[in-house]
């Protein structure tokens, strides 16, 4: 469960140790920085993207930001909208933030099988970035100072670790050819067959 700040003493002392922190190593990111480098590592790949005329270069790059943004929006969607949930002031911020996800999903669908020469290729690639510039935007500058100033930091430096792990199990079942997910719902169904006998 979400940790909300609770005195002013705690929160002054979170404030010293954020400033601390980002002179520090990656290792000590709260979630909402982790969060920040996941969204311009597709940022750059993006801006990549536009420059790159070359057609294999193209649909390495459009997969890869498709893979990232697959990554990216499950991993929220497992560790850190959940948790979020539970924080008042981004509630609703984070049902905004599901159905974005929705549409980024959709584009994504319709954009991996595509060969860049497609006639739809090139506006569907401009409609993710537009899509996932307002979504970033969105948790960068409403979502994210909420999270900081209604949540401990501890807790939000603990939500970065399980970040972390929900990443790379998402990577392994993808890596496994298994969908998203789709591990989960079999490791489910197997525990409830188990109980069953």
């Amino acid at each position: 469960m979400a940790s909300t700040k609770k005195s002013t003493k705690t929160k002054t002392s979170s404030t010293k140790a954020r400033s601390t922190s980002r002179s520090s190593s990656s290792r000590s990111m709260d979630a909402t920085m982790f969060l920040k480098k996941e969204h311009d590592t597709v940022e750059e790949l993006m801006a990549r993207f536009k420059k790159t005329t070359a057609p294999k270069q193209r649909m390495n790059l459009s997969h890869r930001i498709c893979n990232e943004l697959t990554v990216h929006a499950l991993m929220e969607e497992r560790s850190f909208y959940p948790e979020m949930r539970r924080v008042p002031e981004v509630a609703d911020l984070v049902k905004e933030g599901l159905e974005e996800h929705g549409k980024v999903k959709q584009l994504i669908a319709q954009i991996e099988p595509m060969e860049p020469s497609n006639a739809r290729f090139d506006s569907l690639m401009q409609q993710l970035e537009k899509d996932v510039k307002h979504h970033v935007t969105e948790e960068e500058q409403e979502m994210f100072p909420k999270v900081k100033k209604a949540c401990e930091r501890d807790y939000l430096m603990q939500l970065t670790k399980t970040l972390k792990q929900t990443k790379t199990a998402i990577k392994k079942e993808m890596k496994e050819g298994l969908m998203p997910g789709e591990r989960r719902v079999r490791e489910d169904v197997a525990m409830e067959e188990r109980a069953r006998r």
